[in-house]
């Protein structure tokens, strides 16, 4: 098999209690692709997130991010800029669950022409997602956690 992609980047992650029960939250990744067999689309893929989250009761928290996504590559109908919205619920049950569910929608906006039209691409991605994890399930101390988007 040939290796598809090849990727060189940093990220940063970070979370801040602005007042009881109430945190914002923000993450950056920067990554230098390689693509050996498709050398048209070397670039730069930048994402970054924004979000608050703020807990309702003991058991539940609402949530709301911002994301910010830009690819570059060498070929303009591959370019793309990313911004989007999701809102979040999480609720931790009796037993130990916790439970997650998301709804979120993007607009993704590429650069040049989409090959063979005179228009530039633009998507419009909406999400739901559930997430599941439990408390007392630990391996090493981490929780998995089963997620469907």
């Amino acid at each position: 098999s040939t290796l598809e992609r090849r990727r060189l980047g940093f990220g940063i992650t970070g979370a801040w209690a602005v007042a009881p029960g109430r945190e914002l939250g923000g993450a950056l990744t920067v990554w230098q692709q390689d693509f050996p067999t498709q050398t048209f689309r070397d670039g730069t893929a930048i994402s970054a997130v924004l979000g608050y989250r703020q807990i309702v009761t003991p058991t539940t928290s609402v949530s709301v991010s911002l994301l910010a996504e830009q690819e570059k590559t060498e070929r303009a109908h591959l370019d793309h800029t990313d911004l989007g919205v999701e809102l979040g619920v999480e609720k931790e049950w009796r037993s130990g669950l916790i439970t997650s569910f998301s709804l979120g929608y993007q607009r993704d906006r590429y650069v040049g022409d989409f090959p063979g039209t005179t228009e530039a691409r633009t998507d419009r991605v909406s999400t739901v997602g559930l997430a599941i994890r439990h408390r007392r399930l630990l391996i090493r101390g981490f929780a998995p956690e089963i997620s469907y988007t």
